[in-house]
């Protein structure tokens, strides 16, 4: 009896010992995939900005006016949907 006690003792204590080896193992991996997917996020921006700036840079403020006055406005097609669902 107590060499069967010992022996599922033993046992839990393997079992306990491979679950942390488990669980750090997925953790370091967890963390090494969240710090990839912030270099990611990181990266997107600085990729997009330098275009944004460049066409920003070869508009005038007359064409930046013009551009949202047109945007806000629409076309006469939105009036005409708009007069159509009334």
């Amino acid at each position: 009896m107590e060499r069967k006690r010992k022996e599922m003792m033993e046992n839990a204590n393997w079992r306990s010992e491979n679950r942390k080896e488990i669980i750090e193992k997925t953790h370091e991996m967890l963390k090494k995939e969240f710090e990839e997917s912030q270099a990611h996020i990181q990266a997107g921006p600085s990729f997009i900005r330098p275009m944004i700036q460049s066409a920003m840079d070869n508009q005038t403020l007359e064409d930046s006016i013009n551009h949202r006055r047109k945007r806000a406005a629409g076309s006469s097609r939105d009036m005409q949907k708009s007069f159509a669902r009334r």
